[in-house]
């Protein structure tokens, strides 16, 4: 599957999906369901190393990069050929993805803090997997079923 272009619609859906997997309802504003995840992240996996929030802000910056490679379709096949391992090992690794640029930007080196970056990535990846696993399908008006 190839990668394209960060689509809007892709990435609304994502974010839908996210946010549900998470367990925050659709009235909470993109904002604070940003901010409620980022805290979950960092609280579940966190960052001793750094200084006190900086793992709130780069769980922020997970999450942003995370909607951007899923709205590209990179992380399609995570979700649809999971264990289809004879063409799914030629895709590129949509976690890397998502970690790549917080690795650069933040100069993460240390052993636990790279772990809590990829614990949380792994979350984010996991709580939607189990969310489509659970109710794959949704109608146009976005209910699951």
């Amino acid at each position: 599957m190839a990668a394209e272009e960060p689509n809007d619609e892709r990435r609304a859906r994502w974010w839908v999906r996210l946010r549900r997997a998470f367990g925050i309802p659709d009235l909470v504003t993109d904002a604070n369901a940003r901010e409620v995840i980022a805290h979950r992240l960092a609280a579940k996996h966190p960052m001793n190393t750094l200084q006190l929030g900086e793992d709130v802000e780069i769980a922020k910056e997970l999450v942003d990069s995370f909607l951007v490679v899923c709205s590209r379709g990179s992380a399609d096949v995570a979700l649809v050929a999971k264990d289809e391992t004879a063409w799914v090992k030629n895709e590129p690794d949509p976690r890397r993805a998502v970690s790549g640029d917080v690795f650069e930007a933040h100069r993460i080196e240390s052993n636990a803090s790279i772990e809590a970056v990829m614990g949380m990535v792994d979350h984010l990846f996991g709580g939607v997997e189990k969310s489509v696993e659970h109710r794959p399908f949704e109608d146009a008006t976005g209910r699951y079923f």
